[in-house]
């Protein structure tokens, strides 16, 4: 039942209910290698009779100094065999905890991942999405007087492993404590209810939909600013039928107004500030690649303000955003992590910790989790931008294990972000989407770019000239183009704002499994099955 009437007294039940996790995390940031330690003890304490535990000897483990000695970095692939034992029923593999079920993820080159869930792994997210949540609906109060849409990732099918166990929750609701659930199920604009058995192709309609319902709509929380664009982009398309749709879901008053609206020849801008007068904030990924999407959004909702999300993945919850700071709190109390200069070897075991890092440097995080993660590689690059006492604010840059390789030019996708920024800044162009990928009749590459708020638009001649200089300053890749190894870089330039590029990106991650709520721009797409003017089906 939606209760969006009670929207303040639910909203801030559940502020409330998140404010402890807030003030242990300020009372920590001010003494990080106690708290990082303390969390470190619990995981291992808890976890040194299941048969990972034993094997590594964790009850002799006294300190993050022999953690760090005797447990090797790892990566999902040396996890495998420890995973299938869970898969097919065995208790106290990587956990002395149950498992409680196993959540997929597509992994960055190929491939489905599970990850195993304990009830310890869900309290650790559970710390950091109660921090923010505390911290949002405090600065913000009059975030409590409505409702909020919270991107929800359909709910896979019904799946479970040889040994019985679940995989998948039912929906991204599960990360949430019992109090956050009942709350954000009584004032969600569109409850996960809404889009079960729904089509993957009908979910942005039936989205629109609910929203339309929701007059009183404060909060927007998707992942990619992408997919909220053209979300919007959507609505002047099917008007007609959403408002034939939306009288069996709002009094006819209601959609005499909405009416009203979509057939006023306003501007989209317009259009929706009308649609959702008290909208004044919306979160979503602005950093790494998604930061090109940000424009779209700004200039769809040039009055509502834009929070970047921290960094979390299927994996481990890393950091949360706290307004008025630059850069995401690394979750102190979430996990164990250590840090990997990007000069050193994904494998070595030499890291820093949470107290040793430095402004401006970039790093490799590595997570130790409550759900059987140790010394995990998540390969994710991140940027510190400064610090909340002890404890660093970050920003995600990129992924360090995806390199596209195709005649020894070793392109990460790191480089190419930055490549693709400094494109953009030289041409003073303001890219919606950006990526670079392989061709495939040719060894090669192909710059694909969508255009959204640049007066003079440059030839695509001149686009890939600039991307091409910017990408020889890796000498492998100038040595390929030089030799003709490799041919000279294209660009194929998207400026009419429709989206094309990013729907065509979506479509193409859903062909292979990946959930939309899962799929993250990224700078380099190593895939080789793009075609060369990627199209988008109304």
């Amino acid at each position: 039942m939606n209760l969006g009437g009670f929207a303040y007294p639910i909203n801030t039940l559940w502020m409330l209910s998140c404010r402890r996790s807030l003030k242990s995390f300020n009372a920590s940031v001010h003494r990080v290698k106690e708290a990082q330690s303390q969390v470190l003890h619990t995981v291992l304490s808890t976890n040194q009779d299941c048969a990972y535990g034993r094997h590594y000897q964790f009850s002799q483990l006294k300190h993050a100094d022999d953690f760090r000695e005797r447990v090797p970095v790892t990566e999902y692939e040396a996890l495998q065999p420890w995973v299938d034992q869970i898969c097919e029923g065995q208790s106290g593999v990587l956990t002395t905890e149950p498992v409680r079920l196993l959540e997929p993820t597509s992994g960055s080159v190929a491939g489905r991942r599970l990850i195993p869930y304990t009830n310890s792994l869900k309290r650790q997210f559970q710390n950091g999405i109660n921090a923010w949540i505390a911290d949002l609906y405090t600065s913000r109060p009059a975030l409590r007087r409505g409702r909020a849409y919270w991107m929800v990732s359909p709910p896979i099918a019904a799946q479970r492993t040889a040994g019985g166990l679940k995989i998948g929750f039912a929906d991204d609701t599960e990360y949430l404590g019992l109090t956050g659930r009942l709350a954000a199920a009584c004032v969600m604009a569109v409850p996960p209810w809404t889009m079960r058995n729904v089509r993957t192709e009908d979910a942005p309609y039936r989205t629109l939909l609910h929203l339309l319902a929701a007059r009183d709509l404060v909060l927007i929380s998707v992942w990619s600013p992408s997919f909220l664009t053209n979300l919007m982009s959507l609505l002047p398309q099917v008007s007609d039928r959403l408002l034939s749709d939306l009288t069996t879901l709002i009094p006819t008053k209601s959609v005499v107004h909405v009416r009203s609206v979509l057939h006023s020849g306003d501007d989209l801008p317009t259009m929706l500030r009308r649609l959702w007068p008290q909208l004044s904030l919306i979160s979503c990924w602005s950093d790494g690649s998604a930061a090109h999407g940000v424009h779209g959004i700004r200039t769809l909702f040039p009055h509502v303000e834009i929070q970047p999300k921290g960094i979390i993945s299927t994996e481990a919850f890393m950091s949360f955003p706290i307004l008025g700071h630059t850069g995401s709190a690394l979750s102190i109390l979430s996990h164990f992590f250590e840090f990997q200069p990007l000069s050193s070897s994904s494998d070595s075991r030499d890291t820093l910790l949470a107290t040793e890092l430095s402004q401006g440097e970039h790093y490799r995080v590595i997570v130790t989790t409550g759900g059987g993660l140790y010394r995990y590689q998540t390969h994710d690059v991140i940027e510190v931008t400064g610090f909340v006492g002890q404890c660093p604010l970050i920003r995600f840059r990129g992924r360090s294990n995806k390199t596209s390789d195709l005649v020894g030019e070793k392109l990460t996708e790191v480089f190419v972000a930055s490549a693709i920024r400094r494109m953009a800044d030289q041409l003073s162009l303001v890219p919606g989407f950006a990526m670079l990928v392989p061709r495939r009749d040719t060894p090669g590459y192909r710059l694909l770019l969508e255009l959204g708020g640049t007066k003079q638009k440059p030839s695509n001649e001149i686009v890939a000239e600039t991307m091409e200089r910017l990408l020889s300053e890796n000498p492998w890749y100038d040595h390929a183009i030089r030799v003709g190894q490799l041919q000279r870089l294209e660009a194929t330039i998207d400026d009419r704002g429709t989206g094309t590029l990013w729907a065509t990106y979506e479509e193409k991650c859903m062909q292979i499994g990946m959930r939309r709520g899962d799929i993250k721009p990224t700078a380099l797409d190593t895939r080789l099955d793009w075609d060369v003017t990627p199209r988008r089906d109304n």
